[in-house]
């Protein structure tokens, strides 16, 4: 049975979803003080990460990034393995365009093969495309941590994080638990190498 009709409350969105603010300085705790999961969705097609500026340029001209750039990496994906070494399931899918930009293929190739994969995380794609239903679904950004938490980061116009969120009510938290559980039951896991648009 398709994922997205298994969990039949899916579509049936919340009427409300209420929220506490966050101090956004806090995610990472939150997020790596996880019993057993971790599971990050991500919507949009670029991110205003500055630390990401050198890699990036460097990747778009072909070239491998300067050892400076990488070490800004380092702190998060040590996290990523130390978590998945104490047994945390730590997982990401991200919504896609049929064709990726600059932006995109640089995650997929440098950023998720080249330090997500490695250090344990289960990363997957998800073409829209593909879920025509999810246009139905207006819905950001979101963490779902040991199917309990729900997080929403914040971004600015330039989509850069500016703030954090929390959802508080039981049937909106419901909600995001089973997008999360649909949408990782849809995929399979990004290989290491190889085609993947």
């Amino acid at each position: 049975m398709d994922p997205i009709a298994r969990h039949g409350s899916l579509l049936e969105i919340p009427t409300d979803i209420e929220y506490r603010p966050v101090p956004k300085i806090a995610l990472a705790d939150l997020v790596w003080n996880a019993r057993h999961s971790v599971c990050q969705i991500e919507t949009l097609d670029s991110y205003g990460v500055t630390h990401e500026n050198a890699a990036l340029t460097a990747f778009l001209a072909g070239e491998t990034p300067s050892a400076e750039a990488l070490t800004t990496y380092a702190p998060w994906f040590d996290k990523v393995r130390s978590a998945v070494d104490r047994g945390v399931l730590v997982q990401r899918v991200h919504l896609m365009p049929d064709l990726p930009n600059d932006y995109l293929r640089f995650e997929v190739d440098y950023s998720y093969r080249g330090w997500s994969i490695p250090h344990g995380e289960d990363v997957r794609l998800v073409l829209r495309s593909s879920r025509p239903e999810l246009s139905a679904i207006a819905f950001r950004d979101f963490y779902v941590i040991d199917d309990e938490r729900i997080l929403t980061p914040e971004y600015s116009d330039d989509r850069n994080y500016v703030a954090l969120s929390e959802v508080v009510n039981r049937p909106a938290i419901n909600f995001f638990v089973a997008l999360k559980n649909a949408l990782v039951a849809d995929t399979v896991p990004l290989k290491a190498s190889g085609p993947w648009y």
